[in-house]
């Protein structure tokens, strides 16, 4: 932070009547500058919904200058739910990191939990920091990580038998229904049926795939 002056002077071998004008200058400000650098890591790269994943967000003044104001904004995709402060230098409300005023070389940390709240997803969570100060690298204000969230499926599966009482020789038929609660398609579903020894058994019908 400093007012740059640069004087000039004016001479000749001739005599200058008015030598109030013979010298002028021009001043610019260089206003304080701070390089912030922010960085974000999730604990996990997978989850299911329902899972709790938490993210640290790191943020690092890089200087020259001490960093005025500085703010990070927390961009929580839909995905996650349930957004709750673990540890923070500063404030955070509605997804707002207030910091403050950042010293040379200070570093500051945030960690939040989240809520896992859809499968099938890549989740990628975004965060920016900015301040009063002016910032000669812009590159490194924003920053990710990604949690991939897999396929899931609730398979539920019941047997029922078409009489509660048989005997020997008696023709017992069990119809087995398997349904797909989702919330994601289920890929290669196989069911194995446990048959009793004393019990022997053909198939009579298969509505959807092979016995």
């Amino acid at each position: 932070n400093v007012n740059i002056t640069n004087v000039v002077n004016v001479t000749s071998d001739t005599y200058d009547p008015n030598e109030t004008n013979n010298e002028d200058n021009d001043t610019v400000e260089v206003p304080p500058e701070a390089d912030l650098e922010i960085a974000k890591v999730a604990n996990v790269t997978e989850a299911h919904v329902g899972y709790v994943v938490s993210w640290t967000i790191t943020v690092t003044n890089n200087g020259p200058d001490a960093a005025v104001n500085v703010v990070v904004s927390d961009v929580v995709p839909v995905e996650l739910v349930d957004v709750s402060v673990v540890s923070v230098d500063g404030s955070f409300a509605n997804n707002v990191w207030t910091i403050g005023d950042m010293d040379v070389d200070e570093v500051v940390t945030l960690v939040i939990n989240t809520t896992v709240a859809k499968s099938n997803v890549n989740i990628t969570n975004v965060v920016t920091v900015t301040s009063d100060s002016y910032d000669p690298n812009m590159t490194n204000n924003e920053d990710n990580d990604t949690v991939e969230v897999p396929p899931e499926a609730d398979l539920s599966v019941t047997k029922v038998a078409d009489v509660t009482e048989a005997h020997v020789g008696d023709v017992v038929s069990w119809t087995i229904t398997v349904t797909n609660l989702g919330p994601d398609a289920a890929v290669n579903v196989k069911v194995t049926d446990v048959v009793p020894e004393l019990v022997k058994f053909d198939v009579v019908s298969v509505e959807d795939g092979t016995f």
